[in-house]
């Protein structure tokens, strides 16, 4: 397996697009084998991964007890999950070198609620950030979209002037990153980026270019002109 992943990884170990692997998400859990059996795994596939110059490499620890499970590995950040219900075992104002750690610590999964505290408390005791999500219907990262950006000091693309078509022809790319609320990929301009909306970003980065042409969906095909 992990000759197998090293090759696939290496194919995308230049694309911008990747942040990191997560070589296993919570590994805790497994049961088929042991944890050392486990362990090894994970430092083979972070050596492997190391030896193609990929992107960074960590491991999405069940939560905050078992994180230090995964150290002296080879991992460059580690990773823990935390939801509202792991406040009392896990609460998120301690001290992230607490954990003991050697590399930085991201909080990987976060139930999207009270986003402004939580990044506040996190940040203050020196995580390395967190990322919400939701796979349930009980909650909803959408929901927070506009709290989370606002945080970051970054407009949500909500509000005045949209669909009313400003910011548009003279002018683009200047100024304010976030003046425009529309992101260019956003064809249908409803603030999220959809499947079909992604899968022609995709193949522009395939072909290696685009260029205009008149009749297409978006004005443009996938190739350099």
């Amino acid at each position: 397996l992990v000759p197998l992943l090293k090759t696939f990884v290496s194919h995308y170990a230049e694309f911008p697009a990747i942040f990191g692997w997560d070589i296993m998400n919570e590994p805790e859990l497994v049961t088929e084998v042991d944890a050392s059996q486990v362990r090894s795994f994970v430092q083979a596939m972070a050596a492997a991964l190391h030896e193609v110059d990929a992107q960074p490499v960590t491991v999405g620890s069940w939560r905050c007890d078992r994180v230090a499970d995964w150290t002296g590995l080879g991992l460059d950040f580690y990773q823990m999950h935390h939801y509202d219900d792991m406040n009392e075992l896990c609460p998120i104002d301690v001290p992230a070198a607490s954990y003991g750690l050697d590399a930085p610590l991201l909080i990987g999964e976060m139930q999207p609620t009270d986003v402004t505290a939580k990044l506040g408390a996190l940040e203050a005791q020196g995580y390395a950030g967190a990322l919400f999500w939701s796979l349930n219907a009980d909650y909803s990262f959408r929901d927070v979209a506009a709290e989370y950006a606002d945080y970051f000091g970054c407009q949500s693309g909500e509000g005045e002037g949209e669909g009313e078509g400003e910011g548009e022809g003279e002018g683009e790319g200047e100024g304010d990153p976030c003046e425009s609320p529309w992101h260019s990929a956003d064809q249908d301009r409803d603030n999220q980026i959809g499947l079909t909306e992604l899968l022609r970003l995709i193949q522009f980065f395939n072909s290696g270019g685009f260029g205009c042409q008149a009749g297409t969906e978006d004005g443009y095909c996938p190739g350099l002109p």
